[in-house]
């Protein structure tokens, strides 16, 4: 019975992680038919040269989408991604640092910002992004250095903050997020096509927004800083650009940003294939705040749960890192969620991310059942030290839980499903 859930929340995952394949999408929001161009619906005139920009973990795909469908109006592309991906002929390709940036970082971010600074009137700067972009490329003003840049996203990753005050925190020191990417591109028009990673709708989190302006970045930044007590723990340097930043101008660049995917489209997919098979499924659940605490909760909704009913939840939660285990936010929430649910029949529970990685786990996530406790003990672990050392990964995988795989190529944060047997 259990071993059918199983299959079942696997299922409910691959559908998920088809709903937001980078390729299809990107494929069909460009369409060109014979003198007409449209990106995301936006009509470009026919014979205007293209600059594309193609950043995040979906960035390989989605370039190559891009690149079959415009052909010879392509003009130049950079691709910035965290894998090795092949990209199509005349782009350039950035392999760079995730969660902390590195050298490659700054050599894509630098790349992004003069490409875009090559865009004339009458030109169009398309921008493919999606989640990870926020590490993946950076552009640093004169006073800041990669040292600096590493150690505030040190900070900022192991700190349980929500993921839209780390994104402000890093608009208010970069050249290129935070609208910098659209005004580089001015005069040129800039058409943003977003995968988005974050749940609700706030396009200024997707890669820290390098075509959405936001305001005084800078002051921004130091109050989050401030609230969280943090200033003691970022670069000196960093806290003196910010308190000496003046505002931003508006860009002189038009720009439109349309969503192709988020975590809600791929929550829905995973819904439908369990309402398919017969399992009532309430509407989708956004998913927020500490792992360990948000899976003990959904463990606890799963063995309160009558039978036939199912429950699906997308977005992202944070990880406060306590060792040097192997884990993520993922199979930090599963192993909590396992301990809720341990010794009953009748209920699976996955937990996935939909990029394929989940912190330093070596997996996709998880997916426990009544038994998972009893396996991993059986093996000799204990479950609360492993979550002490933030060794999730390693209890699971000795448990026989962790999801396979690698990279899937997309991004759209993660999806947790459960469902009790009728």
């Amino acid at each position: 019975m259990t071993a059918a859930l199983r299959r079942l929340l696997l299922d409910s995952y691959a559908a998920a992680l088809h709903a937001v394949d980078p390729y299809r999408l990107t494929a069909a929001a460009i369409v060109r038919d014979g003198g007409r161009l449209e990106l995301g619906g936006v009509p470009v005139r026919p014979h205007a040269r293209l600059f594309v920009v193609a950043l995040g973990k979906a960035a390989g795909r989605m370039a190559a989408a891009a690149a079959e469908a415009l052909g010879d109006l392509m003009a130049d592309c950079v691709v910035v991604t965290d894998t090795g991906v092949s990209v199509p002929p005349g782009c350039t390709l950035f392999v760079a640092g995730h969660p902390l940036p590195d050298a490659s970082s700054l050599a894509a971010g630098d790349s992004i910002l003069r490409l875009a600074g090559r865009a004339g009137a009458g030109d169009v700067v398309l921008v493919l992004l999606s989640g990870g972009g926020s590490a993946l490329a950076e552009s640093l003003p004169d006073s800041l250095r990669l040292d600096d840049l590493v150690t505030v996203t040190r900070v900022l990753v192991g700190s349980p903050i929500p993921i839209g005050e780390v994104n402000a925190v890093r608009r208010g020191f970069s050249r290129l997020k935070g609208g910098g990417l659209l005004a580089a591109s001015a005069p040129a028009r800039v058409v943003t096509l977003a995968i988005s990673d974050v749940p609700v709708d706030s396009p200024e989190d997707i890669a820290s927004g390098p075509t959405v302006v936001t305001g005084f970045a800078a002051r921004e930044a130091l109050a989050v800083l401030e609230r969280h007590g943090l200033t003691p723990a970022v670069p000196s340097a960093v806290i003196a650009h910010l308190r000496s930043a003046e505002p931003v101008p508006t860009p002189a660049a038009s720009g439109v940003l349309r969503v192709l995917a988020d975590a809600r489209t791929a929550g829905r997919a995973a819904a439908a294939q369990l309402s398919g098979a017969g399992y009532s499924v309430p509407p989708i659940g956004i998913l927020g705040g500490v792992a360990g605490a948000a899976g003990r909760e959904t463990g606890r909704a799963a063995r309160r749960a009558a039978p036939g009913e199912a429950w699906v939840g997308c977005g992202e939660t944070v990880v406060q890192v306590g060792g040097d285990g192997a884990g993520g936010r993922n199979t930090e929430a599963a192993l909590n969620a396992a301990q809720a649910i341990d010794g009953s029949d009748g209920i699976a529970m996955l937990f996935g991310a939909t990029d394929g990685v989940d912190g330093t786990s070596s997996s996709r996530g998880a997916i426990v059942d009544g038994g998972t406790i009893g396996r991993g003990s059986s093996a000799g672990l204990d479950p609360a030290g492993a979550l002490a050392r933030s060794d999730s990964g390693t209890f699971l995988a000795a448990s026989g839980d962790l999801i396979p795989g690698g990279p899937t190529g997309t991004n759209v944060g993660d999806v947790w499903a459960w469902a009790r047997s009728r």
